[in-house]
């Protein structure tokens, strides 16, 4: 499967629209999924009794957060990355989480990571290289130091690859109207805004 979803636990309900997608449940996640392919956690953040079938239970005292052994078991072979319930409430959370992602997708340059807000709407895009649709407000981050550069249907390109420091205001405020294309060293988020 070229798709994979993993489900945290910020909910809301998986949506239908993954119904064929395999499905990892981060932690708590278990709440928001009613099929889940593989659980993984230390059942600090889960209502309910664990989910039956396949599952990693880790330690609650470790160096990695749930999502970082998530992501390990995400195999080669995925092109994107659906992650579910891992946004709002705790800011903390909320960075690390696109720190970690950040860090996986490092090593996988060909991989889309979609961050979904709690209206089960993409929020953060998380990629190296490759052409997204952006109808609307957008601002391009990048955690660490990269060269970046982005072309086609956006009101501010960087036309030649250009250094982008991390977390720079440079990217900051952008509105796109269609097809944008990216490449980057290193990955870049896309922080879209909703109406």
């Amino acid at each position: 499967m070229k798709e994979w979803v993993l489900v945290g636990p910020m909910g809301p309900t998986l949506d239908s629209r993954f119904q064929n997608c395999p499905v990892i449940a981060v932690d708590g996640g278990a709440d928001f999924s009613a099929r889940i392919d593989l659980w993984v956690g230390d059942a600090d953040s889960i209502q309910g009794p664990l989910p039956n079938g396949p599952r990693l239970e880790l330690p609650k005292s470790k160096n990695q957060s749930d999502l970082a052994h998530a992501l390990l078991q995400v195999p080669d072979s995925v092109s994107a990355l659906h992650l579910w319930g891992f946004l709002g409430k705790r800011r903390d959370h909320e960075w690390l989480n696109l720190g970690e992602v950040n860090r996986w997708l490092s090593s996988r340059p060909s991989v889309t990571a979609l961050f979904y807000n709690d209206q089960g709407q993409v929020s953060v895009i998380a990629l190296t290289q490759g052409d997204l649709t952006v109808n609307g407000l957008f601002s391009l981050v990048s955690i660490e130091l990269n060269r970046v550069q982005l072309t086609g249907a956006c009101e501010y390109r960087l036309l030649e690859s250009t250094e982008l420091s991390p977390i720079s205001s440079l990217g900051l405020s952008n509105q796109g109207r269609g097809l944008i294309q990216i490449k980057a060293e290193r990955p870049v988020l896309f922080f879209l805004e909703h109406d």
